[in-house]
């Protein structure tokens, strides 16, 4: 029904002014959603000059405002442990750059890095010696409800042992 509403007024306003290309935006509101939540559904379109229907690509533009933006935090040094976010947030990516020293990259939903011994973290990830590695989840953040901190642990996945060897870095909000 929304469908047919929506193109109706669209062939209507091709039909008004058949020689000009034109954008419309049909709203259609008391629209509900499959949990029966109320919506107000924006579409827009183009008209083209010949009366066919098109469709508009939006892109978000570039700010400098800091709400915009994830903040990145990295490591001064080589390091064990890094806080991204001492708070609840998301995570956008991660990065580390090992030494000489293979190991795990640990992430924890925490506001300090754990003790050493049996841990268990949200990721793991194994990262050989002298080598760089990102993952970027900025399409889909990952929510985190304490804090994120990231360790590397020169042992596996569930025994921390810290080895101060690697430069990491994140970028969360």
């Amino acid at each position: 029904m929304l469908r047919r509403l929506s193109l109706f007024a669209v062939a209507l306003l091709a039909l008004s002014s058949p020689a000009l290309a034109q954008t419309v935006t049909v709203t259609a509101p008391n629209t509900v959603n499959p949990s029966g939540q109320p919506l107000a559904i924006d579409k827009t379109f183009i008209v083209n000059a010949d009366g066919s229907i098109g469709s508009v690509s939006t892109s978000a533009a570039p700010s400098a405002a800091s709400s915009n933006a994830v903040t990145p935090i990295g490591t001064s040094a080589a390091a064990s442990a890094l806080v991204i976010k001492a708070s609840a947030g998301n995570l956008y990516s991660i990065n580390i750059v090992t030494g000489a020293t293979a190991g795990y990259l640990l992430v924890f939903n925490a506001t300090t890095a754990p003790a050493d011994g049996a841990v268990v973290p949200v990721k793991c990830l194994p990262v050989a010696a002298n080598v760089g590695l990102e993952t970027n989840m900025r399409s889909m953040p990952e929510y985190f409800s304490t804090g994120i901190v990231a360790v590397f642990s020169s042992t596996g996945c569930f025994t921390k042992t810290a080895s101060a060897t690697a430069f990491m870095s994140g970028d969360a909000k």
